[in-house]
């Protein structure tokens, strides 16, 4: 910052001694030449400064942008979630419930924390990786590219940066790509393209015709005429239709920088991200690179549009408008850039999505792969092909929260005991490890590192119940709203009963709470065996410890327990929670004691 102050002031200094030597050389001493040459060559100079500042300037930006994205990388690594964007994009109906109750948006949510894509198309494309069902061939296709790109760091430095160029022009991906895939404006009306070529043509006349009248050979109110003409109907074309034309030139790029950095970005795809044409580079960065071929090659198609928005956005140049009202007035010059505009888009519109896609995916996996980089002590999980109700893992923690707040648990799910009923008081942390569970399974299944020090699954498609909402506008109550996602989840339970590619996860939390305790446990206790029924398993959350002796769920449940306990203090009594998760069901309850702790009355005796 010191340095731009100090540049601005030699500027100034050199722009005004120049100015001096130049009235003294010109308005006051009779021996011009010297004075005037100083002056001159001080205006090189000061031509010299401007141009060397302007770099100074662009190098600073340059840095308080990596500065930036450095204090965002470390507000990421301590979970400090004010420092970091919320990310929206847009979540399946289907997977509205499973999004809300695992987190997957909003503030210190999983998008949150990982993502680091800057346009929206790549946003929606990681969000899509973690709610949507890969088999695993694809799973272990992006584990291969995460651990590839891991280590570039600079590679996914310079990625953020320029996405976030691109994500903060009005020309966004999505805009262009609509404009390339779409319709030719002026190509669909041939007629205001041949009264665009009109004007220029009867100009042309108009010229030759006075070319002929300065040689006396016809009059020169002919070429006048036509030359009047031409020129009033460039005029009233641009008039009437070049806010279209301009807003066209608007989608495609507000600024020539911006296809540049798409080009770069390509650059960055088709070669860096696979360092010398290696061949056993993994297969998912070798499709993208065939993706960036598709219609021809897209770096180069880009450098070639990158020409055609230089000539169509000449009219926000200072040093060249005036010479672009010239061209607009004889050759309809915004006329003259859409055609070569709407060329391209005819060779290669048809394929800028593909082209995009590929620039979405290549912005997910850097963002995965920072998770690689930065959380060695994490492990990559293990993806076994069984039809087994299987799921192994040890130390698993919850990876939204700071290492120092983490606390990790393992679980076992065996095919003998499909089921696993979490026990414990209020604030345990029983919620906290279904969500754990599902959130790392979420994150293993876009190829990244999970939190835990090993972990072995099958491919697996989550159903939750965890987070219930009742709906006051649409009158469902909250036993209603429970209701319809519990038959949501054994919905999906019987859609996956007979598949041979998955095997469904259930994650309930607290389920029937909207009822007596009576009708609870047989309630409950007939859910679950329905969706074991039907070869689903997984975990529920209860205070209900009578369920654990459910004569339908006893043989074919693992029974464990959070806890916690009172201690005395100076200042009073204080529960403590470990988090830990301990075998069998709980000993202990304590709603009776947080009555006691917020002052409603002394109802347990210590």
């Amino acid at each position: 910052m010191q340095q731009d102050q100090r540049f601005s002031q030699i500027r100034v200094a050199v722009f005004m001694v120049a100015a001096a030597l130049l009235f003294v050389g010109y308005a006051i001493s009779p021996q011009r030449a010297p004075w005037t040459i100083m002056g001159w060559l001080g205006m090189i100079v000061f031509l010299a400064v401007i141009t060397w500042h302007e770099y100074i300037r662009l190098r600073l930006w340059e840095n308080e942008k990596r500065s930036g994205l450095y204090k965002r990388l470390l507000a990421r690594l301590d979970r400090q979630w004010d420092q970091l964007p919320v990310v929206k994009s847009e979540v399946a109906d289907k997977y509205q419930g499973l999004a809300d109750d695992l987190d997957v948006q909003g503030r210190a949510s999983l998008m949150h924390w990982l993502c680091f894509a800057e346009t929206q198309p790549a946003r929606q494309f990681l969000l899509d990786w973690i709610l949507e069902e890969p088999d695993i061939a694809e799973i272990k296709k992006r584990q291969e590219a995460v651990c590839y790109y891991a280590d570039q760091v600079e590679l996914r430095e310079r990625v953020y940066c320029l996405s976030s160029e691109v994500a903060s022009s009005t020309a966004s991906p999505e805009r262009f790509v609509e404009w390339a895939s779409s319709p030719p404006w002026l190509g669909s009306r041939a007629w205001l393209y041949l009264c665009s070529w009109l004007g220029v043509a009867l100009i042309a006349v108009g010229l030759i015709l006075g070319g002929f009248s300065a040689g006396g050979l016809l009059r020169l109110e002919w070429g006048l005429g036509f030359l009047i003409v031409g020129v009033l109907c460039n005029v009233l074309l641009s008039v009437g239709f070049g806010s279209h034309l301009h807003e066209i030139f608007q989608r495609i790029s507000s600024r020539h920088q911006d296809v540049e950095k798409y080009q770069e970005l390509l650059r960055l795809v088709a070669r860096e991200g696979v360092a010398h044409d290696r061949g056993d580079a993994p297969q998912l960065i070798l499709k993208m690179r065939e993706q960036l071929q598709l219609g021809g090659d897209a770096e180069a198609a880009f450098q070639s549009l990158n020409w055609r928005i230089g000539l169509a956005g000449i009219r926000h140049s200072p040093l060249f408008f005036i010479p672009y009202l010239v061209l607009q007035i004889l050759v309809a010059w915004d006329y003259r850039s859409l055609s070569l505009l709407e060329k391209w888009q005819h060779k290669y519109g048809p394929h800028t999505r593909e082209w995009f896609a590929a620039l979405a995916q290549f912005e997910t996996l850097c963002s995965i792969a920072a998770v690689r980089f930065e959380h060695p002590e994490w492990c990559m999980p293990t993806w076994v092909e069984s039809h087994e109700k299987k799921l192994n893992a040890s130390q698993l923690g919850h990876p939204l929260l700071r290492d120092t707040q983490r606390v990790t648990n393992d679980i076992a799910v065996e095919p003998n005991k499909p089921l696993w009923l979490i026990t414990g008081s209020n604030m345990s942390g029983k919620s906290t490890f279904l969500r754990s569970l599902g959130i790392n399974i979420l994150l293993a299944k876009t190829g990244s590192p999970v939190c835990a020090a090993k972990m072995e699954l099958p491919p697996l498609v989550l159903a939750t119940s965890i987070r219930i909402r009742d709906s006051l506008d649409q009158g469902i109550s909250y036993f209603m709203a429970e209701l319809r996602r519990l038959k949501f989840v054994v919905d999906i339970a019987e859609e996956y009963e007979k598949s041979d590619r998955f095997r469904v996860l259930f994650l309930l939390d607290e389920i029937m709470q909207g009822t007596n305790s009576r009708e609870r446990h047989i309630a409950v206790g007939h859910v679950l065996h329905t969706l074991l029924s039907k070869g689903a398993f997984g975990a529920v959350s209860t205070h209900d410890l009578d369920l654990v002796s459910h004569p339908l769920l006893e043989p074919r449940c693992e029974v464990v327990h959070f806890r916690e306990h009172i201690e005395k203090t100076a200042e009073g009594r204080r529960m403590v929670f470990d988090y830990k998760m301990r075998n069998g069901p709980t000993p202990t309850t304590n709603a009776l004691r947080l009555l006691a702790l917020v002052g409603l009355g002394d109802l347990v005796e210590d």
